[in-house]
């Protein structure tokens, strides 16, 4: 029988690649789709109507609450030192995050630009196509890999 911690990081890294991929893949049909109903369903005379376009801050918020869902889950199922119950995952919850507000206050930064990131994915998945958007992404994480490896020689030096 194999482990389940052997499997854990090759089966994260896979279900990501594919839910990046799917998301950049839908999201771009979803764009290109509305804005063709916005472009064929006004008239010749009059401006498109962006009423059809969805809100990108709609599409994000929803998925941020998902993701929350979904580690809420792993929490309450990977946390050794509760009986599975709900209010056992809030006590841990509150230990960890409200009882710790410089840890937490240091996740602020990320979280704000990783807002302005997703914001920027509409923009970009709105004007390009997503064969070029994915292949800017690509680079876009070789230099992220780069840049940490440069801080982790200069940080044990």
């Amino acid at each position: 029988m194999l482990s389940t911690s052997k499997w854990k990081k090759p089966l994260s890294l896979l279900i990501l690649t594919i839910q990046t991929t799917t998301m950049v893949l839908l999201l771009r049909y979803s764009r290109s789709s509305s804005e063709s109903k916005v472009e064929n369903s006004s008239l010749p005379s009059s401006p498109p109507q962006e009423d059809d376009m969805y809100l990108s801050s709609t599409v994000i918020v929803v998925s941020e609450a998902i993701k929350i869902l979904v580690c809420l889950i792993v929490i309450q199922r990977e946390y050794d030192g509760h009986d599975g119950s709900v209010a056992s995952l809030v006590s841990y919850l509150t230990q960890e995050v409200i009882l710790k507000p410089t840890e937490t206050a240091k996740l602020f930064i990320p979280a704000f630009l990783y807002t302005i990131q997703n914001n920027l994915l509409f923009l970009a998945l709105t004007n390009l196509d997503a064969a070029t958007y994915q292949v800017r992404l690509s680079v876009k994480d070789i230099f992220v890999i780069i840049c940490l490896i440069l801080i982790n020689l200069f940080h044990v030096n």
